[in-house]
């Protein structure tokens, strides 16, 4: 007899080795999907909560998944070791793949309902939720087995196990012992949400090692949260005179290789779960918020590693694009830029020049530095004008990104204070007209903007 097989919450979800319903077809987006690779692409949590998801959409006549060949609406079911794969709504023989055999879903539950539904073990496990109810005066009308019929529809019904009333919200207590199939589950939970009613799934015990795919349908489904009602819950709640439950969920924590899983268990009163009546949750701890949070904070963490290196590298080349040849050995230079080149092409970047940096990208890089700056940087230049006559009269390639350091930073009007006879004006005016006119002699290549737009960022818009 094969035993129960427990998946990891965050491993990649396991498609069977060769299912009968090769591709789907998104009825969204009407792309078509190898199904293996579809099921495989999910962590195994987020694919319990998407196969919840299909199965309801198809129970509320709007399918969100269909065979490629055929057309006809699947969902997502599991086979005895937690492998998944499509199968049809309704299975005629009309299309070549075949995802039944034997019992039906149908056959099965009549079965496995049968043999527990009034097991000794599922009537303890009523009584103490109906025990643990009557401790708390505020829950009203403690009913076990009554129909609760629907309100819109009189001819729609339910038997909770237990039902109670609580500030005006009526609430449906199942206890959970069988086996219960993933649309019995779906159907209950539409139908309480219609009803305005919630509907509280109640375990005998959780053990995270030890999951039915039942259970997860119910774990996953409720934020990665499972109420256990027992014995000394029970008792708990007789002391207090409030309803207390035992509540076990999933903490996302950080670890070396990314995101973890720790499982705890605490006893916590009614009053201390959140009610999520629309996604009929009831659940202690928020565990997807907390993994959200913990996303986000490596993300920024992350991000600031990012950063941090980014600048080095940015302060690392401007150290050697704007030291003057006189401040160090030229070897000891061709070493360091050598090393620099290889982390720049780390990062898919490319530095001019084979052992030194060349001149023209020098020209450029400094010409940018001393715009922002206000003043000259890694020339000997004492006034800023300098830097922009140099430029136009050896390196005129350099005067667009000079142009738009010069706007970025403010600094126009250093240039028109130094400009006492207009010099730069007029020269200005003509390599303005030469760049509108589209003149070769002022491109720079798209490998040179991008090394430009890293070293620089606030010029990034303007280097696009």
């Amino acid at each position: 007899m094969r035993g129960n097989i427990t998946i990891d919450p965050l491993a990649r979800a396991t498609a069977v080795a060769d299912p009968q319903i090769r591709e789907v077809r998104s009825l969204k987006s009407g792309q078509i999907l190898e199904a293996r690779r579809l099921i495989e692409s999910v962590r195994y949590d987020r694919l319990v909560q998407v196969r919840s998801q299909i199965k309801e959409a198809m129970d509320a006549g709007s399918p969100r998944v269909a065979c490629a060949i055929c057309g006809t609406a699947v969902y997502i079911v599991s086979s005895p070791d937690k492998a998944f794969f499509f199968r049809y709504r309704i299975e005629d023989g009309s299309c070549p793949a075949q995802t039944r055999d034997g019992l039906s879903e149908d056959d099965i539950r009549i079965m496995k309902y049968k043999g527990a539904q009034e097991s000794e073990a599922h009537r303890l496990l009523k009584a103490l939720i109906e025990r643990s109810l009557l401790a708390d005066p505020r829950f009203q009308d403690v009913l076990a087995e009554k129909v609760w019929r629907g309100q819109r529809d009189p001819t729609s019904l339910r038997r909770p196990d237990i039902q109670a009333g609580l500030d005006g919200l009526r609430i449906a207590f199942e206890a959970q012992l069988t086996t219960t199939f993933l649309d019995v589950v779906i159907g209950r939970k539409t139908f309480y949400r219609a009803e305005g009613g919630l509907l509280v799934w109640v375990l005998p015990h959780f053990d995270p090692a030890y999951r039915q795919l039942t259970i997860d349908d119910l774990l996953f489904n409720n934020n990665a949260n499972v109420l256990v009602v027992d014995r000394e819950s029970a008792e708990a709640s007789e002391a207090a005179g409030r309803l207390m439950l035992r509540c076990a969920f999933r903490r996302p924590v950080v670890e070396a290789g990314g995101l973890g899983s720790v499982w705890e268990s605490e006893l916590v009163a009614w009053d201390d779960l959140t009610i999520d009546l629309q996604g009929q949750r009831v659940f202690a701890f928020d565990s997807e918020g907390e993994e959200r949070r913990l996303i986000a904070e490596r993300n920024q963490a992350l991000a600031a590693a990012r950063e941090a290196a980014d600048q080095r590298l940015r302060d690392s080349l401007l150290a050697i694009a704007t030291g003057r040849a006189a401040d160090g050995d030229w070897k000891a230079r061709s070493a360091a830029w050598q090393a620099l080149k290889a982390q720049y092409e780390a990062r898919d970047l490319m530095l001019p020049g084979e052992y030194e940096i060349d001149q023209r990208f020098r020209n450029i890089a400094c010409g940018v530095a001393s715009a922002l700056a206000g003043r000259p940087v890694g020339y000997g230049f004492d006034k800023l004008i300098q830097v922009a006559h140099h430029l136009a009269d050896n390196f005129p390639e350099a005067l667009v990104p000079f142009g738009h350091a010069l706007r970025s930073a403010g600094h126009q009007g250093v240039l028109k204070d130094q400009d006492r006879q207009g010099r730069w004006t007029r020269k200005a005016a003509g390599h303005r007209d030469a760049v509108r006119t589209g003149d070769p002699a002022y491109d720079i290549s798209e490998e040179m903007r991008a090394l430009l737009r890293f070293v620089f960022p606030s010029l990034s818009a303007a280097l696009t």
